[in-house]
């Protein structure tokens, strides 16, 4: 006859194999993730708008919900839309003819070029561009206690557009026809002298 042990009155812990605790924890992500997918009530019954408008939180022409008229620009051919006057002294000129096919300008493609490159430009009128898009900033190491690591030391003539002037239309914008553009608020600089170049 075996005599039970004694023990302290604690029972006995059972150990749970491992690999029962990873199959507990596959169902209970699988049923959270069915959870999380299943469409809202809402959703069921409702028809796609396709209005030529992408809209991922409203499903609403955004055009309709305003009551400003969407900016319509300039169809005049590169070449026929003349010129405006600047807001201010400095300012870039901004683009009056159409660029519906000019964009996206990417590194490899920059339909600007092919008109205002100064080697297929035959006059003022065609607006080439100014020997400032041809200079390459020189960087040097700040000095020690200055605010600026690196600062431009200088400048360095390149024999085509540099890199930071590249994406005309960071700087060069189409000019909406029907919106009213506020009035500048900038001071007026005076005027460059007749030998210095003006900015474009």
């Amino acid at each position: 006859m075996r005599v039970p042990s004694r023990t302290t009155g604690a029972p006995k812990k059972t150990e749970v194999p491992m690999e029962r605790n990873t199959k507990f924890a596959a169902w209970i992500l699988a049923l959270l993730a069915l959870v999380l997918m299943a469409p809202s009530e809402g959703e069921e019954g409702m028809a796609e708008v396709d209005d030529g408008v992408d809209v991922y939180f409203r499903d609403a022409d955004l055009g309709a919900m305003s009551s400003q008229a969407l900016a319509a620009y300039g169809d005049a051919d590169p070449g026929d839309a003349g010129t405006l006057e600047r807001s201010f002294e400095g300012a870039p000129p901004q683009i009056l003819h159409t660029v519906e096919d000019m964009l996206p300008i990417t590194s490899g493609s920059n339909d600007c070029l092919d008109c205002h490159h100064p080697e297929n430009t035959t006059d003022e009128e065609d607006y080439p561009i100014p020997d400032s898009h041809f200079q390459q900033a020189v960087m040097a190491r700040g000095q020690p206690g200055e605010s600026m690591v690196w600062k431009v030391q200088g400048y360095k003539k390149s024999d085509d557009v540099a890199g930071t002037r590249f994406s005309c239309t960071m700087c060069h914008t189409p000019q909406a026809m029907n919106v009213k553009t506020p009035a500048s608020l900038c001071p007026p600089e005076k005027k460059k002298d007749a030998g210095e170049e003006e900015s474009r």
